[in-house]
């Protein structure tokens, strides 16, 4: 967690924004409508997950790259507050939300942990290269590009 992002003890997370030299406070409850999308993308994730025994792979990836759609596009409306801690916000939100699914769930123990590890080892990464990649820090290199896919058309 960071100083500008953390849970309180009713479970809400608490986010700080700098605004104007002056410190705003707001308040995000799990149940808050403004977070349907993510939630929406994450049973779609663990739906997939379920079809594939658990396996992060296939499919699976297109449902990804949805919550990770969500998350950015949530995190960016939060125009006050520094990347790192968009990244911190985000990654909460999605790890209170996971949990809060697969406990409802009554899913095998053994599924349950294959979904909660790849969150940190699938979702974090795809997080941060998609934030790399708007921030316009990959460069393709068009000409190697076609010398690989010789059947493409790239520009």
């Amino acid at each position: 967690m960071s100083d500008n992002i953390s849970k309180n003890d009713d479970g809400h997370i608490v986010i700080k924004q700098f605004k104007n030299n002056k410190t705003v406070e707001a308040t995000l409850d799990l149940d808050d409508e403004v977070l349907t999308g993510i939630y929406s993308a994450i049973r779609d994730l663990i739906a997939h997950l379920i079809i594939s025994k658990g396996k992060w792979e296939g499919k699976v990836q297109r449902s990804v790259m949805r919550v990770v759609k969500e998350l950015i596009e949530f995190a960016e409306g939060y125009k006050y507050i520094k990347g790192k801690d968009k990244k911190t916000l985000a990654m909460l939100i999605i790890n209170e939300i996971f949990t809060k699914e697969l406990e409802e769930s009554e899913l095998d123990d053994t599924l349950k942990e294959l979904i909660r590890a790849g969150v940190g080892y699938v979702i974090e990464p795809a997080l941060e290269i998609a934030v790399y990649a708007a921030k316009g820090n990959i460069k393709i290199n068009k000409k190697k590009l076609k010398k690989l896919c010789f059947f493409c058309d790239v520009e």
